[in-house]
């Protein structure tokens, strides 16, 4: 058996639940999911969107919940690991609670990736675990080589996380600076935000 490779990999602090506005259904219904789901029937929550939707603040947040609830987890932001050798930094992550994969859109068409990926999933699955997944698209989109990765990815719960309107980035900035104990108004969060 090969030692598990340490990997240089930090969870943002601030990446909370907690100091995570939800502005539509989908992202109430994904926080739901994974604050209040245990005995949840699905093994994957795939969440997607563009830059600046949220999706990877969303994943470590899930992360800093499950460590919070010391449970076991790995956090994996792919963008920064995809030039890693893949087999040695996945091997025996299958007996976490929870494995974040941030940013799997980075890796797709490595074959070597996507056949690494599948086997963590049947391994997750096989133990009862759970996996979230985020991307810039949605799983049919991808673009995947392995056609069983394609398919395992779309098996789970997906949740689309919009952009951004203006309207939403100000009651963010809003939410923010109150978490801050400032109050700030409308205006002035319309100002700093133009």
């Amino acid at each position: 058996m090969s030692a598990q490779l340490s990997l240089a990999v930090s969870l943002r602090n601030d990446a909370t639940f907690v100091n995570f506005l939800t502005t539509d259904a989908s992202r109430a219904q994904a926080r739901q999911l994974l604050v209040d789901g245990e005995g949840c029937a699905t093994h994957l929550v795939y969440l997607w969107g563009g830059k600046g939707a949220g999706v990877s603040h969303f994943a470590q947040a899930a992360c800093n919940a499950f460590s919070e609830a010391r449970k076991t987890l790995q956090y994996l932001p792919l963008a920064e690991l995809k030039d890693i050798e893949v087999e040695s930094m996945l091997d025996g992550l299958e007996r976490q609670e929870l494995v974040c994969l941030d940013g799997i859109h980075n890796v797709c068409g490595s074959a070597q990736w996507e056949r690494a990926l599948f086997n963590l999933y049947n391994k997750l699955v096989s133990g009862g675990h759970l996996l979230v997944v985020t991307a810039d698209a949605p799983p049919a989109q991808l673009p995947i080589v392995l056609p069983d990765l394609a398919s395992r990815l779309t098996s789970g719960i997906t949740f689309h996380f919009a952009s951004y309107g203006d309207a939403d980035k100000i009651a963010i900035l809003r939410f923010r600076a109150a978490r801050l104990g400032f109050d700030l108004t409308d205006d002035v969060a319309g100002y700093i935000l133009n």
